[in-house]
């Protein structure tokens, strides 16, 4: 990628290549609102292979835990989680905007931390590249 702020439709298709490079899913399948872990079938473990596949193409260093903070959405671990990292009523909430339809009566049981994995979206991976590239052009 040149120094050039990339527009978001570039951001998402420099996204989509690394998403079916790393998961060996066919291109029409990457669209925005995927679901990475229901809709592509991301792994934990897949994400470090999508980081530095993302880090290669866009020419930055996107960490795991910016990842995470994405999701949060501007809400500090503690705004949403409670003590016992369970999420708080804040967290179901920023998910509920994440997810439509997402209905927190439908659990048996409340989501940990260690849930937040497959409320992530393509959206949210092209949101926080776009973030990481305007911010490394701020800098320069």
């Amino acid at each position: 990628m040149s120094n050039s702020t990339p527009t978001r439709d570039e951001i998402l298709a420099g996204v989509r290549e690394c998403l079916v490079e790393s998961l060996a899913v066919e291109p029409d399948e990457v669209h925005e609102d995927a679901l990475l872990v229901r809709d592509l079938g991301l792994a934990s473990i897949d994400m470090l292979d999508l980081l530095f596949g993302l880090n290669t193409t866009f020419e930055m260093y996107i960490r795991p835990q910016e990842v995470q903070a994405q999701l949060l959405g501007g809400m500090t671990e503690e705004e949403f989680l409670n003590p016992d990292r369970t999420i708080s009523d804040r967290g179901y909430q920023r998910i509920a905007e994440l997810v439509p339809g997402f209905n927190r009566d439908d659990l048996e049981e409340d989501l940990t931390d260690a849930d937040l994995f497959p409320f992530f979206k393509v959206r949210h991976i092209v949101d926080l590249v776009e973030e990481k590239l305007a911010e490394r052009n701020t800098a320069s």
